[in-house]
């Protein structure tokens, strides 16, 4: 991986769903800007194949604050910092999984890798919440795409660390979509020696009863 998101190259998840203006009116229905005196809280990451670790994750950021705000990384982000192939859903099909949780009162679309003076003075956030991660490969589990302890990568959360403003929540689910792609791989695997040992027991039966050689 890259030591500078500024040499991301471009890679895009390509998907038959179809975003419109309306799609995203209609998952985003009921939201509002904050109250003036709304603590807003800004998590940022991939949100792919969304799952139980990433609703546990912004229910607990919600916790710190009145107004969420979920940045979601672009395709390229994630793809530059996880590799693998990933995300698997791309940028649009993340975007609406978001705003479809409850715990989510805006999303930050195409949010930028690291966390900047600019967005916090624009967005007005007051905290900024990352999941407690080990490892690149474990990172999809809360969603955040590189929690920075790193010392290779960029820290993304450099200046609200420095500034005091940064929280860490712990997810209690294992849940990640390697867990996912694992999880199909290996019933992959199982189908075939299913099938494979079914053509031979039907190639035994028919050599028995056919004596065919």
């Amino acid at each position: 991986a890259a030591n500078s998101s500024t040499s991301i190259g471009y890679f895009q998840r390509k998907s038959n769903f179809l975003t419109t203006s309306l799609k995203l009116r209609l998952f985003g229905a009921g939201l509002k800007a904050p109250q003036p005196t709304d603590k807003v809280v800004y998590l940022a990451g991939a949100w792919d194949m969304f799952h139980a670790g990433h609703i546990e994750t912004l229910r607990k950021a919600k916790e710190f604050g009145e107004f969420t705000l979920v940045g979601v990384h672009n395709d390229s982000v994630v793809n530059e910092h996880r590799g693998m192939n990933l995300p698997i859903m791309n940028l649009h099909e993340r975007v609406l999984s978001v705003l479809g949780c409850k715990w989510v009162d805006d999303v930050l679309i195409d949010a930028p890798y690291a966390v900047t003076q600019d967005m916090i003075h624009s967005l007005k956030i007051d905290v900024v919440v990352t999941g407690a991660i080990s490892t690149a490969s474990d990172d999809s589990r809360n969603g955040t795409v590189k929690s920075g302890d790193s010392s290779n990568e960029e820290d993304p959360y450099l200046l609200p660390r420095q500034l005091g403003i940064l929280r860490v929540v712990q997810c209690s689910t294992s849940m990640s979509v390697v867990d996912f792609i694992d999880r199909i791989q290996s019933q992959k695997e199982k189908f075939s020696q299913k099938y494979a040992r079914k053509a031979q027991l039907e190639e035994e039966f028919y050599k028995d009863k056919y004596n065919v050689l």
